[in-house]
């Protein structure tokens, strides 16, 4: 049952495979409802992953994303999911500098942990655009700097790997990609197909954002506000 007023939509009696249909509905008929981001909260991880699919195969068209929590509790001796961590990261880093709606499903230990602030994003960033002139070992000062790792080769996100005039990143909210230089100039932004490791010359970027990955959080003052 749906009460419509003056206060928000009320539903009662509603299961979680039964979402979607309301979602689908909603969007088809009601602009102002498809024009607004949602949090969805679910109680328990296993709803909230049967939420996302179920959303993902009713709304294709929609940007959806499932916002992980950390598996463990931030303040036991278990390390936390390192995996979850840069997902909630790549999460965080699209919602800033999407403005188009987008449908976020969690479940309530995902919501209720700490988050950076609204500008962390925004002050830690930086935007990498060919012909600029940026040496590779200033580069990768930069990347260490936000948390990147350096790697023989670029499969995960938030690593790097330099082999002479080349220099490859998996950024934390993009696909990984290949600099190539002449001395310290950036000549090209290919796109690398991971799973061959080879250039895609067909995709060359004009710009590129490198966002700050989990691994900020072990330098400088972070580590005394962690503690």
């Amino acid at each position: 049952m749906a009460e419509r007023g003056r206060s928000p939509i009320v539903l009662h009696g509603i299961k979680t495979d039964e979402w979607p249909i309301f979602f689908e509905a909603q969007f088809r008929n009601d602009k102002a409802f498809s024009n607004q981001s949602h949090i969805l909260v679910c109680s328990t991880l296993d709803e909230a992953e049967q939420m996302y699919e179920a959303l993902k195969s009713a709304l294709s068209g929609q940007q959806i994303y499932f916002f992980p929590g950390l598996e463990t509790s931030p303040y036991s001796g278990i390390l936390s999911s390192e995996l979850n961590l840069f997902k909630r990261f790549k999460i965080l880093d699209l919602l800033n500098r999407k403005s188009e709606p987008v449908i976020i499903v969690c479940h309530f230990e995902a919501l209720f942990l700490h988050l950076p602030p609204t500008h962390f994003f925004k002050d830690k960033s930086f935007i990498l655009k060919r012909e600029d002139i940026i040496s590779p070992r200033e580069l990768a000062q930069k990347l260490v700097a936000l948390g990147y790792s350096s790697a023989i080769t670029a499969e995960e996100p938030g690593t790097f790997a330099q082999r002479g005039e080349i220099f490859d990143i998996y950024p934390l909210s993009n696909a990984p990609v290949r600099l190539t230089y002449f001395d310290d100039l950036i000549e090209h932004i290919y796109k690398i197909d991971l799973k061959t490791q080879k250039t895609v010359r067909e995709e060359d970027f004009a710009e590129l954002t490198l966002a700050p990955t989990p691994g900020i959080l072990t330098q400088g003052d972070y580590v005394l506000k962690l503690r």
